[in-house]
């Protein structure tokens, strides 16, 4: 008689994939981190499918651990000892895990996680949101790690780009942060040396008060990152820098205050939020040029001085490639033409201050672009018609459209309309704003408009 102890392994397979959760393609473009080319297993589903029989349990080890976080509970001393348990005698799966999520792990942890980290021979992605910088043992143990190529920074991320640099002949996705955070434990200095303003910091008092400055995690961004993306550029498909930070000015070591003025209704900028032309100046050759990133097919700036030469160079270098493209601008300049049209980008998300127009950076990329999924934040209603044009290249293309926060009035039934014509293939409309009654009406109205369509 057949029995699941004896059925051959394809067939084992295809009962596995019954219990496999379809692929989200809108999944992790927010986020901006690079997505799984494979389902999602649903976790707790698997479990019980893996406790039926031996059988179904080895085959489904690589599911079930291909992505792990790990991140430390209220009683550390246990967690410490559960880490030494894993790395001695859970080889099977940690040589499974593919993703690997840090999250909150202390300096006393550290080392029996990189113990586990050594049995991850399948690893692909590392993200890191521990309570220090990402120390050197980790690095090593990530470089020799045959698959390891994606480098995701929720914390500490400009404090450990001298630590990583090693990794940047692996790396083609990286997520770096310049969030300036209270310094870490003192006893992890050991572990993690101090990087940002180390000469004035290590002068002062290690407490709540000895923090870097904007200038000091400025110039570490740029001289961490430079290099970085100097070994990294002819392969680096995804750069996601987020660096709002970067917008504080610090008038004095350890306080922050807003660098934004007004005089006479203009806003001026100071310079520390300038951080993207310094970067790619730092990295010009002998001949003053600029380098060229060749694989980039996905990039997000968030915090930066877009409308710099430096951004207009990136643009402009890697617009035959670039798929996905996150704009959010601390500078307060409205965006022009981007220098060449983007023939595959799929994804625009693009925030600004209520008082600016996106009009012509928007209604060129709709019309020369076959957008999947649009983010807006400040448009007004009025501007709809100059943006999606009638020779728009995304109308019968985009599936997600997502407007927030309506500058100069409301949406109206007209607008929704207007939007429900114009994308046929629409599947998720997403209005984000301060409603009154005219959205009900609208909201109402929407299924007898799409029938139309």
């Amino acid at each position: 008689m057949v029995n699941l102890d004896t059925l051959p392994p394809p067939v084992l397979l295809l009962l596995v994939r019954c219990f496999e959760a379809k692929e989200d393609e809108h999944a992790s473009t927010r986020d901006f981190e690079p997505c799984e080319k494979n389902a999602v297993p649903r976790t707790d589903e698997l479990v019980a499918l893996a406790s039926c029989n031996r059988a179904l349990r080895h085959q489904l080890v690589p599911l079930l651990f291909r992505s792990i976080s790990v991140s430390e509970p209220e009683e550390p001393a246990d967690y410490i000892n559960e880490l030494a348990r894993l790395a001695k005698n859970g080889q099977a799966m940690l040589a499974s895990v593919r993703v690997l999520t840090v999250d909150l792990v202390g300096f006393e942890s550290i080392k029996h996680l990189n113990a586990c980290l050594r049995h991850m021979t399948s690893l692909q992605r590392f993200h890191w949101f521990g309570y220090v910088p990402l120390a050197p043992l980790l690095v090593d143990t990530l470089k020799a790690l045959p698959d390891f190529h994606a480098l995701v920074f929720g914390r500490w991320g400009t404090e450990s780009l001298p630590y990583v640099l090693p990794l940047a002949a692996k790396v083609d996705h990286l997520r770096i942060d310049a969030e300036i955070l209270p310094p870490y434990p003192h006893e992890a200095l050991a572990l993690a040396p101090l990087t940002v303003g180390a000469e004035r910091r290590s002068r002062l008092a290690w407490d709540h008060k000895n923090v870097a400055t904007v200038h000091e995690q400025r110039d570490a961004l740029v001289k961490g990152l430079s290099a970085f993306l100097l070994e990294a550029k002819d392969h680096l498909e995804y750069l996601n820098i987020q660096a709002a930070d970067l917008s504080i000015e610090a008038t004095v070591p350890g306080t922050r205050v807003s660098p934004v003025f007004f005089s006479n209704n203009e806003r001026i900028v100071t310079e520390s939020g300038k951080w993207l032309q310094r970067l790619f100046d730092a990295m010009v050759d002998d001949n003053r040029q600029y380098p060229r990133f060749p694989m980039l097919n996905r990039l997000c700036i968030t915090g930066g001085d877009i409308k710099c030469l430096a951004f207009k160079h990136l643009l402009q270098t890697t617009a035959d490639h670039l798929t996905h493209l996150e704009i959010v601008g601390d500078d307060h300049k409205e965006l022009p033409e981007p220098p060449r049209p983007f023939p595959k980008l799929e994804y625009f998300f693009y925030l600004f201050d209520d008082d600016l127009s996106c009009i012509p950076i928007t209604r060129h990329i709709t019309t020369h672009s076959p957008l999947r999924m649009l983010t807006l934040n400040g448009m007004r209603p009025s501007e709809l018609g100059a943006i999606f044009g009638p020779d728009s290249a995304c109308s019968a293309t985009l599936t997600c459209l997502q407007l927030i926060g309506f500058a100069g009035g409301g949406l109206q039934v007209e607008h929704v309309k207007a939007m429900a014509l114009k994308f046929p293939e629409i599947e998720e409309l997403r209005l984000e704003s301060v409603w009154h009654g005219e959205a009900v009406r609208a909201l109402v109205s929407l299924p007898h408009l799409l029938a139309e369509a």
